[in-house]
């Protein structure tokens, strides 16, 4: 489930670089593909941090969360 994790959030930083490339002569389709790419991959790292979290005793399940909640904030 981590490699699972660390893919998909390899997955956001990849989109998020290329949206940080769009310009104002960027298509709305663009826009729009990305969002929605985002939205779908963000929903699957939600669903694994979750699975995880469930697997982890409490200080574990802190610490992880921290580090899922800085992520989140970063990207």
């Amino acid at each position: 489930m981590k490699r699972r994790r660390v893919r998909e959030r390899g997955n956001i930083t990849r989109f998020v670089k290329e949206v940080g490339k769009f310009t104002d002569t960027t298509t709305l389709e663009d826009y729009e593909y990305y969002k929605d790419r985002l939205h779908e991959t963000m929903g699957r790292l939600t669903s694994l941090d979750d699975e995880i979290h469930e697997l982890l005793d409490d200080s574990e399940y802190d610490k992880d969360l921290q580090k899922c909640e800085e992520y989140i904030r970063v990207r």
